[in-house]
């Protein structure tokens, strides 16, 4: 099959998609399957902008260089940042699976690998947010679209999709989430006299 027959069909196919939400999902990963300049890969494509306000118009899961804004940074030294304010979590185990897909998902795009580490990328991740337990941990073992090799984590579509759809929670100020990380350290301080604080994690 030469470009011009590969093209075409990729046309058909996504004029038999009626959402463009689901469009935009299916250029993002084919774009981060197959690697390249996503925003020189858009232009080129003809990729039209979703119908969301205007500050996800503004990064729209767009790469910049080695950011993607709002959501994830790798330095010029290698070190990769998650830079989400808030995961728009129900409890501490949605937190973790959250956060953790996002991660897996963003550092393989940002540093064009196919895998993450567990320890030195998705640990340390759960760990600044105090959301690495036992609870978590079964939480992110038991999930059907995690793919682990060891230490090596990559997600397969279905997770690589909800990782996407997670990113654009988190850019929509309209969503909410009930979890932050402090809730259950200020409950112990305050309930330290009464009695043991209720979990937080479930």
């Amino acid at each position: 099959m030469n470009e011009i027959q590969a093209l075409g069909e990729i046309v058909e196919a996504l004029d038999g998609v009626e959402e463009q939400d689901a469009i935009d999902r299916i250029l993002d990963y084919v774009l981060a399957r197959f690697g390249g300049d996503q925003e020189r890969q858009r232009k080129n494509t003809g990729k039209t902008e979703s119908h969301t306000d205007s500050a996800s118009k503004e990064s729209g899961g767009q790469l910049h260089g080695n950011e993607l804004p709002g959501i994830a940074l790798l330095t010029d030294s290698g070190d990769f940042k998650l830079t989400v304010r808030d995961p728009k979590a129900k409890n501490t185990n949605d937190a973790a699976v959250r956060l953790a897909l996002v991660a897996i998902h963003t550092y393989c795009q940002l540093s064009r690998e196919k895998t993450a580490s567990s320890k030195r990328i998705v640990k340390p991740i759960l760990e600044n947010w105090r959301a690495y337990t036992g609870n978590t941990r079964r939480a992110l073992a038991q999930h059907p679209g995690i793919l682990r090799d060891g230490d090596a984590l990559s997600l397969d579509h279905h997770a690589t999709v909800e990782a996407e759809n997670i990113i654009h929670d988190i850019k929509d100020p309209s969503v909410e989430g009930t979890w932050k990380p402090t809730n259950g350290q200020r409950t112990r301080k305050s309930t330290a006299k009464a009695g043991p604080a209720k979990s937080t994690e479930e």
